[in-house]
């Protein structure tokens, strides 16, 4: 599939009206973590890239937003009221909350992730040890049985598009502009998923209140490859070159196999066509997998079930396992680096209240980990 950058003109030019600008919205739908950016479509035109980049705005003031990831909003829902609390607002102690819903939009997840494995390997010869999490998806609730991931995007996504257009927006723009105003949606999709996986993305997106015919779709890598070699001072492109893209998301990333064998995930690889205009095409099929970041945090969640051995459900209360959580998040995960000298030696993960146990580092309220 081929993008160029005068395809943003192209569609500026089919979707204004006369001389009135349209607003566009690009929302980035993730597994783990949602975005919002948007921009009027008269300030796409123009030679000056820099000035465009200047011009495309990024939602950073998301209810109840952490200062750690401003620019997204958790992709959680909960129905323990009316209307359903999202995103940051959702509380770690609510039962009612639900997760990692969007992986539910590709059916069969697991033999189609299996499946879309390369360096010869197939599907059926995956272990299915190497890949577990694929079979132990968390986007069903036994309080909703007749709920379906697609009712979840739907509910989730309308959450997200009255945010962005009834409460964000009329800040930015004011009420009546807005209701005068021309919009359109642009939202993610994986670069592997199916044509199904793809339509039921559009069905929660129309479903959410997004008017179909004003809704296009664009696969993560392909935004993140037009946007690298575009806006990315560092990257320099020439004609035939070939680069990589690996969308390391919370769903989706690079993951080491059993016996040191490297299944490829989610990375596209293009050639560049041209440069004036910037064109590029795919040079292999993608390939990704459901093993993003999102597993990280489950990983670490079971080490600290182990570290606390039979103690670990009293110890871990909701309110404690939440901080240990954000702790994880906001620190070790974003600076770990095993191959970096600097990188510390030891963590020491808040467990406010507990109990000591010395023989395992649990020591005033603070449990040590070694990394």
């Amino acid at each position: 599939m081929a993008w160029t950058d005068d395809t943003l003109s192209r569609r500026t030019e089919s979707l204004s009206l006369g001389p009135r600008s349209e607003l566009i919205i690009s929302i980035d739908f993730g597994t783990t973590f949602t975005g919002v950016a948007y921009t009027l479509s008269s300030n796409l035109t123009g030679s000056d890239i820099s000035r465009i980049a200047e011009n495309i705005k990024v939602i950073k003031t998301w209810p109840s937003a952490s200062q750690h990831y401003s620019e997204k909003t958790p992709t959680v829902i909960a129905y323990g009221t009316d209307p359903p609390s999202w995103g940051a607002t959702v509380k770690r102690q609510d039962e009612l909350q639900v997760s990692h819903f969007k992986l539910g939009l590709q059916p069969d997840l697991g033999r189609h992730y299996r499946r879309s494995q390369h360096l010869g390997l197939q599907g059926s010869n995956i272990p299915r040890s190497a890949l577990p999490f694929l079979d132990d998806v968390e986007w069903k609730h036994p309080n909703f049985p007749d709920k379906t991931a697609l009712d979840y995007c739907v509910d989730y996504l309308s959450c997200i598009h009255r945010f962005v257009k009834d409460e964000f927006l009329p800040r930015q723009f004011g009420a009546v502009f807005l209701r005068n105003q021309e919009i359109s949606y642009v939202i993610t999709v994986p670069a592997i998923w199916t044509d199904s996986a793809k339509e039921l993305t559009r069905q929660a997106a129309v479903g959410a209140g997004i008017p179909d015919h004003k809704l296009d779709l664009i696969t993560e890598p392909e935004a993140a490859a037009l946007y690298c070699a575009t806006l990315g001072a560092e990257v320099d492109l020439e004609e035939n070159d070939r680069f990589l893209v690996c969308d390391a998301g919370g769903g989706t990333v690079v993951e080491p196999s059993e016996n040191g064998i490297n299944l490829i995930q989610d990375l596209i690889s293009y050639l560049v066509l041209s440069r004036e205009p910037f064109s590029i095409e795919e040079c292999t099929v993608g390939s990704g997998a459901a093993c993003g970041s999102m597993y990280l945090n489950k990983g670490f969640e079971a080490l600290l079930r182990k570290k606390l051995g039979v103690q670990a459900d009293s110890i871990l209360t909701p309110r404690r396992l939440k901080a240990a959580m954000t702790y994880f998040e906001s620190s070790i995960k974003c600076n770990f680096n095993p191959y970096d000298e600097a990188c510390d030696l030891e963590y020491e993960v808040p467990l406010s209240g507990a109990m000591d146990i010395p023989e395992i580092g649990l020591d005033e309220g603070y449990l040590k980990l070694s990394r």
